[in-house]
């Protein structure tokens, strides 16, 4: 019996050791915080234990809050990481604040300046829309690029319509421009102190979503490997 509790001590701690070895300053403070929140509730149920119902009942309610609050199991430890229902990505531009839904791929957005300014883009009517497409064509080749991705998926047909070819957006809008780490969450629909697992599985799931090859957006996509190349570094 003591054999096999020192052995499963000596795993814990090279588990431990090889987690904060490997892990950036962002992800050993989401674990922190994550264990401080079951150290409360663990706490709470050593007085529940021994009686003092009265002090464990108060704990618990605050180590719960605190432990929904920093991701819960889910993500204490990379690979146990989980998305959560519900999940949004934003995309801006100076034009543009896009969001996009990572369950069903839906994509919708306010219009920040111009003629249109304050309007979501899914109450404007296809006139309305090719009228904001040629705006942002004239001031903004990454708006132009982000509209066109959303006129994609929600109005399939307008670039036969209007004769409008994706070779641009594709080519001559898609290079890397600066983006900083709280840019690169919400594209990502992450939260501050997020796990490189969760960096991932985020990417991935947008990936399957947005990609080109998926009829996604080579603008879109760009944007989301950019995100997670700055995360990861």
């Amino acid at each position: 019996m003591t054999t096999a509790v020192l052995v499963a001590a000596l795993i814990a701690v090279a588990f431990g050791l090889s987690f904060f070895a490997n892990a950036n300053p962002a992800d050993i403070a989401a674990l922190l915080r994550r264990l401080s929140a079951w150290a409360v509730i663990g706490f709470a149920a050593l007085l529940a234990v021994r009686g003092q119902v009265i002090l464990a009942g108060p704990l618990m309610v605050v180590g719960t809050i605190l432990l929904r609050k920093y991701g819960g199991l889910g993500s204490v430890f990379p690979g146990g990481a989980t998305r959560g229902q519900g999940q949004k990505s934003k995309v801006r531009t100076r034009i543009l604040a896009m969001e996009l839904d990572h369950d069903t791929g839906e994509m919708d957005g306010e219009v920040l300046t111009g003629e249109f300014a304050g309007r979501q883009l899914s109450s404007l009517g296809l006139d309305e829309l090719m009228l904001l497409y040629l705006e942002c064509e004239a001031a903004e080749p990454q708006s132009s690029a982000l509209l066109g991705a959303y006129l994609d998926r929600a109005h399939p047909e307008w670039r036969e319509r209007e004769g409008v070819s994706d070779a641009g957006e594709e080519h001559g809008h898609t290079g890397s421009s600066a983006m900083s780490r709280e840019e690169a969450l919400e594209i990502l629909g992450l939260a501050l102190g997020a796990t490189r697992e969760e960096i991932r599985k985020a990417h991935k799931a947008l990936m399957k979503q947005f990609h080109p090859d998926q009829g996604g957006s080579s603008y879109i996509a760009s944007k989301i490997n950019q995100a997670k190349d700055l995360l990861l570094e």
